[in-house]
């Protein structure tokens, strides 16, 4: 076998050798031209192709871009679930700077602020929360910024508004709707854990139990405390999550901080949204649209929009989830299927699921008073609570709407603002004004 093989491969050799000597100079000498010309079709055809490729990689043209981040090894997580979209126009150049301008000043001032308040993790160079949760009873100086989110959270503290002191309450229950198997320890199916969270409610609704004081306004000096008693309390049920924590205030503060930032540096074409539901608004937005949703046989759907206005900031929470969330599951009890999810009652520690979805809007801008509304309006325990809550608004710059679940086909909205809703004809949503 090898040796005709062999053989072949001699004939087909000396065949090419035979072919060569019986070319002309003329038709070598064409040959050769041939395939230079050919080498440099094939050249510049890869050039053509590489251009284009580099050029869409590099070229931009003015629209809406998703701003990316800058890693942090100290903080990776650090704008995890936050993101910001920015408009550009202009040249292609400019917009490639502007994009990278941007991500750096979006990435410097979320970063910034993550480390402030975050109430677990210490950072190098820091005064946060977590320092002021392990220092008890000292007099520290904070930054500007923390000072001031901390007293505007203690005096919604203070008017029943917020509990900045609940940090064991909503570890406990984000422990449980953050489990594989949430259901187990579902306080509806649960009574152990329904006792449990509701002696945590009771204990961290009791603001005797800690101490905020301003040592020096002028300074940034603030003194945080717990009695003898909480520290028994929190021993005794096992308790290690930090006391103060903004819990879902914590997107509010750092979206209307890094908003700030970038409004100071003339950034004012986008607006910051956070997976919790909140979206901020800058002063250049001339367009876009916040969101209500439902459900349609069984499916989310969008109900209705609102049109996203300059420097406004929207909270829009569901009672379900749009796709895969872990903290969204369902639990059957007696016949009905309950919806579970992260918008528990902070006074009772009770969840409710009256409601599909609830929206809050401050046109003023204001996020931790959206984020404060719509959630006090999805944990209303009734469909009469709701309404209630809504018709008698009297805030002129806070828009305010619900979805009933046994009227998933009805955005009810309060009448100064029922304007505002935009609904898509033929779909079949409508709005009840109250």
């Amino acid at each position: 076998m090898e040796t005709e093989k062999a053989k072949g491969g001699l004939k087909a050799d000396k065949k090419n050798r035979k072919e060569k000597k019986q070319r002309t100079p003329q038709q070598e000498k064409r040959s050769i031209i041939i395939r230079a010309v050919l080498a440099g079709v094939f050249f510049l055809i890869a050039m053509i192709s590489f251009t284009k490729y580099a050029k869409q990689c590099t070229h931009k043209e003015p629209g809406w871009y998703e701003i990316g981040y800058n890693p942090d090894e100290t903080a990776p997580g650090y704008a995890v679930g936050r993101e910001l979209n920015y408009y550009f126009d202009g040249e292609s150049s400019d917009i490639i700077m502007g994009l990278n301008e941007v991500r750096n000043d979006f990435s410097e001032a979320m970063k910034h602020v993550y480390k402030l308040l975050d109430p677990d993790n210490m950072y190098e160079g820091y005064v946060n929360l977590a320092y002021i949760n392990t220092h008890p009873g000292e007099g520290i100086e904070l930054d500007p910024e923390l000072y001031a989110v901390l007293t505007s959270a203690y005096e919604l503290t203070q008017s029943g508004e917020f509990n900045m002191f609940a940090g064991a309450l909503y570890r406990e229950w984000q422990g449980i709707t953050v489990l594989e198997e949430s259901q187990d320890f579902d306080p509806l199916l649960n009574k152990d854990e329904a006792q449990r969270l509701k002696t945590i409610a009771e204990t961290v609704a009791d603001l005797s139990n800690f101490k905020f004081e301003i040592i020096d306004a002028e300074r940034h000096i603030i003194r945080f405390d717990t009695t003898d008693g909480y520290r028994a309390f929190a021993e005794n049920m096992e308790c290690s999550a930090a006391v103060i924590d903004l819990a879902y205030l914590r997107d509010a503060y750092e979206l209307d901080y890094t908003a700030q930032k970038l409004e100071e540096k003339g950034r004012t074409m986008g607006y910051i949204t956070a997976k919790s539901g909140i979206t901020r608004a800058l002063s250049g937005v001339g367009e876009g649209v916040y969101l209500i949703y439902t459900q349609a046989d069984g499916n989310p759907a969008q109900a209705c929009r609102i049109r996203m206005e300059a420097g406004t900031s929207c909270c829009a929470l569901r009672t379900f989830a749009l796709e895969e969330d872990i903290e969204f599951y369902t639990v059957e009890s007696e016949g009905r299927t309950y919806y579970r999810h992260p918008y528990f009652d902070y006074a009772t520690a009770e969840l409710y699921d009256e409601l599909l979805s609830s929206c809050a809007v401050s046109y003023e801008g204001d996020s931790p008073l959206a984020c404060i509304r719509a959630r006090q309006l999805i944990s209303r325990p009734t469909l009469e609570a709701a309404g209630e809550m809504v018709a008698s608004s009297t805030d002129a710059s806070m828009l305010l709407a619900y979805v009933p679940r046994v009227e998933p086909d009805v955005v009810r909205v309060d009448k100064a603002h029922a304007g505002k809703l935009i609904f898509v004809e033929g779909t079949g949503y409508t709005s009840a004004p109250i």
